[in-house]
């Protein structure tokens, strides 16, 4: 008889440790997942804080030119990406993972800009996206041509 009870004894005890394990198990699982959502919303922040330190840079720029894409690109910070392209009102810009510029082949995220000029609004349509195609942030940027510049 005693050889029973001892062996009951092994019994609950085996079942409370799988019950433990499998408590911790999943805890932690749950706060993997905590910790990456935390981990996301840090990356996503940071992403739509570049996008509007470049939306405030775009508008100040265009804001300050003619609203064509040659004089834009003379003001602006960074450098465009080279382009054969003969479309003079698109401009690309490349930066990387830390958000310095960089080239084509190292490049994170992109930003384009397409430029509209009329007699009496500049239009730039701002799109900053990552390379994997999603989207950050995009707008249309319009301010009015100044009188003086209409007239001449």
């Amino acid at each position: 008889m005693k050889s029973t009870r001892k062996h009951s004894s092994n019994n609950l005890f085996l079942i409370e440790l799988i019950i433990s394990i499998l408590f911790l198990s999943i805890v932690s699982s749950i706060c993997v997942q905590l910790f990456y959502g935390g981990f996301r919303n840090r990356i996503d922040a940071r992403q739509k804080n570049h996008a509007q330190e470049l939306l405030i840079n775009t508008g100040e720029t265009l804001e300050g030119t003619d609203g064509k894409a040659e004089s834009f690109a003379a003001e602006f910070p960074d450098r465009p990406a080279e382009t054969d392209s003969l479309d003079t009102e698109h401009l690309e810009y490349y930066y990387d993972n830390k958000w310095n510029p960089s080239g084509k082949e190292h490049a994170a995220y992109i930003l384009e800009l397409n430029f509209g000029t009329t007699t009496w609004k500049k239009v730039c349509h701002f799109k900053l996206y990552r390379v994997d195609g999603q989207l950050i942030h995009q707008q249309i940027l319009t301010f009015p041509v100044p009188y003086k510049e209409v007239v001449s």
